[in-house]
């Protein structure tokens, strides 16, 4: 079966309402092909927050769903209909905007869990087939992979963390591995962060107060197990006047406490253990032990000269195949052009590839070249400092 859009196969009475109350999650949702289109998910019986419940959906299906927050306490914080009448705060009318949408929530706060396939095994074999310098993080979770698929319950994972130098690959994997998965994904570039407010929000009445990044994923995302991938964990920002960055994550890496945490935005709990974690670090010197102590850290090590020879051969496969049937299914790389790549670093790779790919189209031809390969590395990263277009 083709795999859709997560929208394309929600009842409409399931559709998202967070979708324009949050509208600033950077997500990508993989879509589940295991529900057939209009096939809707009802809510169950009331349940305290982190309940996980075997239910069936409209068509009988059981399905896993965990409560991720309660709508009582949502309505009660909103603070009754004239709410916007008597509070005329623009930071209040927009923490009010998600109040609403919470308490209306036509899931009653239930989101679907993830639970493993054989395609989604397959998937990530597939990965992990493609990428020997990840052997290791694929191995934990194809295990997990198959543990929830023969027990037929949702997907448990440690949290991650991937440590290796620049360009290794590590991000990319992180976003394969929610692909695979069909879950949700969203980066945080934790560089280009300050203060605890990332993840656990800010009150309204700071200066600018908003919804954590768990919150986000969370209600926007439409699944209990949204991954979110903490960008070079060992580059955060010292102590800010909201608080350290990664002091969250004391809480949020914790099973017990993440399964009622509050987002200060909305002073609400929700139930954040099931959300899937994989952080990224170049050295793990500067990363607080206590968080540390709370992942499973994975050595990721650049590929070997034979590792990248399988990495690139991945590469220029996935890339021929958005050519449609031009090129053919398992397509033979030349020595030279294998050559010529391996002296490119592996974060350049991939766009020297794509482009190489392109001229060897343009050229009528069904194969790609050394040529094609030096022609790409001149443009994209060999006269980068004297290469000029445009106007002068």
């Amino acid at each position: 079966m083709a795999r859709k859009s997560h929208a394309a196969f929600m009842a409409d009475d399931e559709r998202n309402p967070f979708a324009d109350e949050i509208s600033e999650i950077g997500e990508t949702d993989a879509g589940d092909p295991d529900i057939e289109q209009g096939g809707g998910l009802k809510p169950p019986p009331d349940h305290p927050i982190g309940t996980e419940i075997l239910h069936a959906d409209e068509t009988g299906r059981p399905r896993w769903l965990k409560r991720i927050f309660d709508p009582a306490p949502a309505a009660r914080e909103l603070g009754g209909e004239d709410f916007d009448e008597r509070f005329g705060d623009d930071k209040l009318r927009a923490r009010n905007k998600a109040l609403k949408a919470m308490t209306n929530d036509p899931m009653q706060g239930w989101r679907p869990m993830i639970v493993a396939t054989d395609a989604m095994i397959a998937d990530l074999e597939a990965l992990s087939d493609g990428a020997p310098n990840f052997r290791a993080l694929f191995d934990i979770v194809i295990s997990a992979a198959r543990a929830s698929l023969l027990a037929a319950v949702p997907l448990r994972l440690p949290p991650l963390l991937l440590v290796g130098p620049p360009g290794a690959g590590k991000s990319r994997a992180a976003y394969a591995i929610a692909s695979a998965l069909q879950s949700t994904i969203q980066k945080v570039p934790v560089t280009m962060q300050t203060g605890a407010g990332v993840f656990a929000g800010l009150d309204w009445t700071w200066r600018s107060p908003s919804m954590g990044v768990v919150a986000r994923a969370l209600l926007a995302s439409m699944t209990a197990n949204p991954l979110l991938v903490l960008d070079e964990i060992d580059k955060s920002c010292p102590r800010s006047e909201y608080g350290q960055l990664l002091d969250p994550l004391h809480d949020l890496l914790e099973v017990d406490t993440a399964s009622q945490f509050q987002d200060e935005y909305l002073k609400l709990p929700l139930a954040a253990d099931g959300v899937l974690w994989i952080a990224t670090a170049n050295d793990v010197a500067t990363i607080p032990v206590p968080i540390l102590d709370r992942m499973l850290v994975l050595v990721v090590a650049q590929p070997t000269p034979s590792e990248m020879g399988v990495i690139l051969r991945a590469m220029i496969q996935a890339a021929t195949k958005r050519w449609g049937d031009w090129f053919p299914a398992e397509i033979d790389v030349d020595p030279g052009t294998l050559a010529a790549l391996r002296s490119i670093h592996p974060r350049a790779a991939r766009r020297v590839i794509d482009l190489a790919v392109g001229f060897a189209v343009a050229a009528g031809r069904r194969m790609i070249l050394a040529d094609d390969v030096e022609r790409a590395r001149m443009i994209t990263i060999g006269q980068r400092t004297t290469r000029k277009i445009g106007f002068l």
